[in-house]
């Protein structure tokens, strides 16, 4: 499974074995006429960015991880792959996805996995390598939302919906249509863009579909160093209140 955002020939696969969430198929509301059913395809991720200023890629190795008990040691890797000369993929079973890049490291999952392990793996990170100099940390949200009808479905959507009317929507050779919210929550910001996509499966056509990519944006700079560890390890532990807030604000604003 993989989508391919408008206007790119490139395909991305953003999800490890992505997993359909509540069964298969889920009926949800959507401004399109209306279908008799209307099947969406409800596919979601987590990850948990944590940037820090001592992060070294060429530290965090598979024995390392093993060694500190960050990854079980029963987990063993499904595949380790350099992105770039700086980044590193390492891939584990049940989909846990590390990505290490100089300053950042990115802890990812499907949501909706039996077994999530993300939130636990980057709390356990952090307690063992407290000496980072940490900064800020993002819990990003990504959703896609399969769409009924033709391949153009999802830019109409967007542009019907969400843009305003006027020349821009028929300017030039409309490549793709993208917008993105900024929204100041009590806690953090709150980056809220969304995408056409196409997403496609197997040898199926494939089909229309919305891309929703949420980032929550919590800064640490101006915090001491103690303060910033307990701050980073309830901000994980609390990941479900972003999660709500995002599947909130799309389901009942989108």
């Amino acid at each position: 499974m993989s989508y391919v955002r408008a206007g790119l020939d490139k395909s991305y696969h953003i999800f490890s074995r992505l997993v359909f969430l509540s069964g298969q198929m889920k009926f949800i509301k959507t401004h399109f006429p209306r279908q008799s059913p209307t099947k969406i395809q409800d596919l979601q991720q987590l990850a948990i960015a944590i940037f820090a200023l001592k992060f070294n890629p060429s530290q965090l190795t598979v024995e390392f991880l093993h060694d500190q008990n960050i990854v079980p040691p029963d987990q063993q890797v499904i595949s380790q792959t350099p992105l770039n000369n700086a980044s590193t993929q390492i891939i584990f079973p049940q989909g846990v996805k590390i990505v290490t890049s100089p300053n950042v490291i990115t802890f990812s999952q499907n949501l909706g996995s039996n077994q999530l392990k993300v939130p636990e793996i980057a709390g356990k990170y952090i307690e063992k390598y407290p000496e980072a100099d940490y900064g800020k940390i993002n819990i990003i949200f990504r959703r896609i939302l399969s769409l009924p009808g033709g391949s153009d479905q999802a830019r109409k959507y967007i542009k019907k919906n969400l843009l305003a009317n006027g020349p821009w929507l028929e300017f030039g050779n409309n490549v793709g249509v993208g917008i993105n919210f900024f929204f100041q929550l009590e806690r953090c910001q709150l980056k809220l863009s969304i995408n056409e996509a196409n997403l496609k499966y197997q040898k199926r056509p494939a089909s229309p579909a919305l891309f929703f990519s949420g980032n929550f944006n919590y800064k640490l700079e101006s915090y001491r160093k103690q303060e910033r560890l307990l701050m980073l390890g309830e901000i994980i532990k609390n990941w479900q209140q972003d999660e709500k807030t995002f599947r909130e604000i799309i389901n009942q604003s989108f």
